[in-house]
């Protein structure tokens, strides 16, 4: 606009950049559609050791939670910056151009133009924990008062999470800390995983 133009020509580096802050109303509403899946099986078994009072069980354990979250509008500012810088207003682009100067005219945006700096954003995660016990119980010998018995017990329980951010929301470098998507939080891939094992050992002693 005119009244820009001579605002920015009064500074004492007329040509040099500045920085434009607006809400982009001409798009519509952004919508975030979020899925969970959760499941869990579950399997065991036990028994009866012959010719002895031991009896014992097993079980085995997968527990997991998915989520599927998607962006229905985001927005990059590497190709809406492509729009503001071209000579011709961005019409060699996409049809129109893009104006950003005054709600009327930014809510004239085309629908290619649109489409050229929407996107849609998918982030992933994916949470689970396996589980794995025996038991094994059962006398030892006769005591006295009653028999000497004993219970063992062995368990391993392993835990594993997993973040896939969406590509457009990691930044372009280390250092970086914002992503291509404005008005949207960045993030970087993400993992890790625990494992634990334990064993116990009880005793019943009859006095």
């Amino acid at each position: 606009p005119a009244d820009l133009r001579v605002l920015l020509q009064s500074r004492p580096a007329a040509d040099a950049p500045f920085v434009l802050a607006k809400r982009f109303q001409e798009a519509p509403r952004r919508y975030v559609n979020e899925t969970f899946d959760t499941f869990q099986v579950l399997a065991g078994l036990r028994g009866h050791i012959t010719g002895r009072d031991w009896d014992w069980d097993a079980y085995a354990s997968h527990d997991e939670a998915r989520n599927h979250e998607t962006l229905t509008m985001g927005y990059r500012m590497s190709r809406l910056q492509s729009l503001l810088d071209a000579p011709d207003g961005g019409q060699s682009i996409c049809r129109g151009g893009y104006n950003p100067f005054g709600i009327a005219a930014s809510a004239a945006i085309s629908n290619e133009c649109l489409a050229y700096v929407s996107t849609a954003v998918r982030n992933r995660m994916r949470v689970s924990q396996d589980i794995v016990e025996a038991s094994l119980r059962g006398s030892v010998m006769q005591l006295p008062a009653d028999p000497l018995r004993f219970a063992l017990t062995a368990s391993h329980r392993s835990n594993h999470q997993a973040s896939d951010p969406d590509p457009l929301l990691v930044p372009p470098t280390l250092s970086a800390t914002a992503s291509d998507v404005f008005a949207t939080g960045s993030a970087r891939p993400s993992g890790g995983s625990t494992r634990v094992g334990e064993v116990a050992l009880e005793l019943l002693v009859p006095l």
